[in-house]
């Protein structure tokens, strides 16, 4: 990930796509906030657990439901926001109330990267949901 900073000379926008298991969730975790703090806004195409990029675009229902689409313009299509899937997935299992403390530090670290006051006022409504 940050060998791809340089990255943000051609754009400002990064859709990332791991493995569905818990290691994917982790990597999107932690480079989501590394992409934020660096400027780029991001987005991640969501996997099944136990998918990882290549066996997903090979699955013959994959390929059905792509159909004659290029695989890229069918993940624009599925690909949601990675902070608001982040805080979604993380609050489902926050358990006590040291795992909610950590949770809204990240969230809050992470957040405070963002520049525009009016896209992090948005954020906290969307993740306050």
């Amino acid at each position: 990930m940050f060998k791809h900073i340089k990255t943000r000379n051609y754009t400002k926008h990064i859709v990332f796509i791991y493995d569905g298991d818990a290691a994917g969730k982790t990597a999107l975790f932690k480079n989501t906030r590394i992409a934020v703090e660096n400027g780029f806004t991001v987005e991640c195409v969501i996997l099944f657990n136990g998918d990882d990029p290549d066996t997903w675009l090979r699955n013959e229902n994959t390929i059905k439901e792509i159909g004659e689409k290029s695989a890229i313009e069918w993940m624009k299509e599925k690909h949601v926001d990675a902070i608001i899937n982040i805080a979604t997935e993380k609050s489902k299992s926050i358990k006590n109330v040291k795992e909610r403390s950590e949770f809204l530090a990240y969230i809050s670290e992470t957040l405070s990267f963002i520049e525009s006051d009016n896209i992090i006022v948005d954020y906290v409504r969307q993740i306050a949901k």
